[in-house]
């Protein structure tokens, strides 16, 4: 009978346990304010939320204004406010701190709208907003906890509509306006591509970062907007007041810290740019600085002679991470971090307003939604610019022009598909690219939804000299440009394809097709990122398709690759078409797997330029055709000279050499590092195999660790220098052979 009872007792706690255990998944609970939902209201909803609990509880706000306080408790940290529509959902109160707040107003926080306690908390598409008015401080929204995420939201006010009070937040593509020090406190907060409204003039910021903070608000890629001049007052109440102009900011706090990086400001802030608030001893201890801001607002020249202007090596070493890592190397935009001397390119600047397909047309599940597509680009396109949003559901689209100030949004869930391929306007003679622009600017394509190529009907083409396929995403002669999140797959021929253009960001996107190879399905020329240009970034993509993963042409310089996964396709590649030259390329902390090359640059003497200065580190490949492969006989038509896998240094020393004319390829001065690699059954260890009339030079292999069958190949080469490196074949076969190349062997 004792057993029987300890037995039972045993169950009960295990139970118990069972039943009371924190889920780690996160919780959805939902707010509608006609009941609808879980709960009517979102502080009801806030009870209901787990004390301390590790898991994150996502509040989905349906549509409405949800008026009164809300407080949100230090006990109830990662909860997110998720609004369903941003200018439809909002969170607003009416009352600033000089008036008499409700006793259902907490007292310590009279004159807030929200009040955010707690740690790890986020909000998306939610508007935050106090209407008490210009006459008083009135807060939208105050956030006391750390690692705080805003993300697509609208903070609407007049004095102290954000006060960041502690710790550390980050804000990004929010638009936030007020008067009168509207975003101020201690705390140590990024504002990435947000929109910053001035009033009527005032104060920007008024930080009160503590001395021992090196950051307090820093502002990358925003645009600072104002109210016209002179500025009236829109309900008649005050009179025209001609010369309201705005400050950056002043000191509520001797030792604030402000710093705008990449900004553009319109003419409706001060050329002096910043205030000492009345006290000149807050001249010597305020931290202002500025770096390379533009626009009529920009003014280098007469800004207070307290500030500063940074240089591009300070400007650089102030990143997202730098400034929010902290001890836990908190990373809160998701992606990995960028070298600290790396100056990104500009991110699009678009409007907050937003325009649903289905406004604009009949879209429904599985329908073809081109036409009301077409018409949600071309009214946002009219209205200045802004983000079109395709809500979730499976639907058929056929080709789009894209514009100005677009960011085309794809809602989680949300897969479209292209019209198959007998349906698709052009057929296989003209058929348009899908998403398609020339000569735009600020232009994106976001979002954690799928674009389905439905290429498979497409790719047999590839064999047909007559036939043509389109490309998915074709850009040319723009400038900034973003595609963040999105899932791209089955391509008719490349996925993207942008030339010629600037300030282009490619992060988070993840592109599929079956490799070139594959038996039952080949995709041929699905190229992942055909992307030439200046100032490129190529950030954490997840890429295995059936050509590159990677190419740029010449006229490419200033990219860096990084954090990116590769499977299926042809590598990470230069060329070949390099005339216009190519140069400052690095390629960083890459992972490659089954891909038929892991870094190959190519060119030819008909399309060749000078390709130099390319760093080539911190990279894993695995089973791997070829880890490294340099050469300049890509359109050689013997075949001896073709089959680069079995090319001896006997045969590369038959290639005939020719003179140096305008287009004769040059490589030069390239540095692997920090590479671990195999290779499948039967291949080579890499091969750098220059012209007899124009040699590969300065190459450097440093710690640098290849596992092969076959040799590594250097010929016609020059400066190759082999630092701490091994290069491991089978007993019998050399590591390295070569022929016409000088070779430095370091251990």
């Amino acid at each position: 009978m004792a057993n029987k009872k300890i037995k039972i007792a045993l169950l009960t706690t295990m139970m118990a346990f069972l039943f009371n255990a924190e889920s780690s998944e996160d919780k959805t609970i939902v707010v509608a304010g006609d009941g609808s939902g879980d709960f009517k209201t979102l502080q009801e909803a806030i009870a209901s939320v787990s004390d301390n609990s590790a898991a994150r509880t996502i509040i989905h706000l349906k549509p409405g204004v949800y008026q009164g306080q809300i407080v949100l408790p230090k006990s109830k940290p990662n909860v997110t406010f998720e609004g369903e529509l941003l200018e439809k959902t909002v969170l607003t109160f009416a009352l600033n701190t000089n008036e008499p707040n409700p006793p259902d107003v907490n007292q310590q926080y009279k004159g807030t709208g929200v009040v955010i306690l707690s740690d790890g908390f986020r909000a998306e598409k939610v508007t935050f907003q106090n209407t008490s008015g210009d006459h008083g401080q009135a807060l939208a929204l105050r956030i006391d906890g750390d690692r705080a995420i805003v993300k697509d939201c609208r903070l609407l006010g007049w004095q102290d509509t954000l006060m960041v009070n502690n710790g550390r937040q980050y804000f990004t593509n929010c638009y936030i306006e007020g008067r009168v020090d509207f975003i101020y406190g201690s705390g140590t907060t990024v504002f990435d591509r947000c929109t910053i409204h001035s009033k009527n003039g005032g104060y920007v910021t008024a930080s009160s970062t503590p001395q021992d903070h090196p950051y307090g608000f820093v502002f990358f890629n925003c645009k600072l907007t104002g109210d016209d001049i002179p500025w009236k007052d829109p309900t008649g109440a005050k009179p025209a007041q001609p010369d309201k102009k705005a400050y950056l900011g002043r000191p509520w706090r001797p030792y604030g810290s402000v710093a705008f990086i990449n900004c553009e400001m319109c003419d409706h802030i001060r050329p002096e740019g910043w205030n000492n608030w009345g006290k000149s001893e807050n001249e010597k201890t305020a931290r202002y600085a500025e770096f390379n801001s533009s626009g009529p607002g920009a003014n280098a020249e007469k800004r207070a002679a307290w500030s500063r202007q940074m240089t591009k090596d300070e400007a650089t070493k102030i990143t997202v991470s730098s400034v929010l890592g902290g001890a836990d190397n908190w990373n809160p935009n998701g992606f990995s971090p960028l070298p600290a001397d790396y100056l990104p390119p500009k991110l699009p600047m678009i409007p907050e307003k937003i325009f649903r397909v289905a406004d604009y047309g009949n879209v429904q599940d599985k329908g073809d939604i081109t036409k009301a597509l077409q018409a949600a680009v071309n009214a946002g396109s009219a209205g200045g610019g802004g983000r079109v949003e395709i809500p979730p559901g499976e639907y058929l689209c056929g080709p789009i022009r894209l514009a100005n100030r677009i960011n085309i949004y794809l809602a989680k869930g949300a897969f479209v598909k292209l019209l198959e391929m007998n349906e698709y306007p052009g057929g296989t003679t003209e058929p348009p690219d899908f998403f398609s622009g020339d000569r735009l600017h600020d232009v994106a394509i976001s979002g954690p939804g799928t674009i389905d190529g439905q290429g498979a009907a497409w790719w047999p083409l590839a064999k047909n000299a007559g036939a043509k396929r389109p490309i998915m995403i074709r850009l040319n002669d723009c400038e900034r440009l973003l595609i963040e999140d999105v899932i791209l797959r089955d391509s008719p021929m490349f996925h993207i394809a942008i030339a010629h253009s600037e300030d282009i960001t490619v992060r988070g996107v993840t592109i599929r097709a079956p490799a070139s190879t594959d038996a039952v399905n080949p995709s041929h020329n699905t190229d992942a990122c055909d992307v030439s240009g200046q100032k490129i970034l190529i950030q954490d993509c997840d890429i295995s398709v059936g050509d590159d993963n990677y190419t740029c042409g010449g006229g490419t310089s200033n990219v860096l690759i990084t954090h990116c996964t590769y499977g299926n396709g042809h590598g990470v590649s230069i060329g070949s078409h390099t005339r216009g030259g190519v140069s400052n390329i690095t390629v960083t902390d890459c992972t490659f797997k089954n891909t038929d090359c892991g870094i190959r640059i190519k060119s030819d003497r008909d399309r060749g330029g000078v390709v130099e200065k390319l760093t080539y580190r911190n990279l894993r490949m695995t089973n791997v055709g070829v880890p490294i492969l340099i050469y300049s006989s890509y359109m050689a038509t013997e075949p001896r000279f073709r089959k680069l896998n079995d090319l001896t240094a006997e045969i590369a020393k038959t290639y005939p050499a020719g003179p140096i004319a305008e287009h004769t390829p040059v490589y030069r001065d390239i540095v692997f590092s920090n590479i671990i690699a195999t290779t499948q059954i039967g291949r080579r260890a890499g091969l750098i195999w220059g012209l007899p009339e124009s040699h590969v030079k300065n190459v450097l292999l440093e710690n640098v660790s290849i596992t092969a069958d076959k040799p590594f190949g250097v010929f016609y080469a020059e400066g190759v220098r082999v630092v701490n490196s091994k290069i491991v074949t089978p007993d019998g076969v050399k590591p390295i052979v070569s022929t016409e190349a000088q070779i430095t062997e370091t251990p």
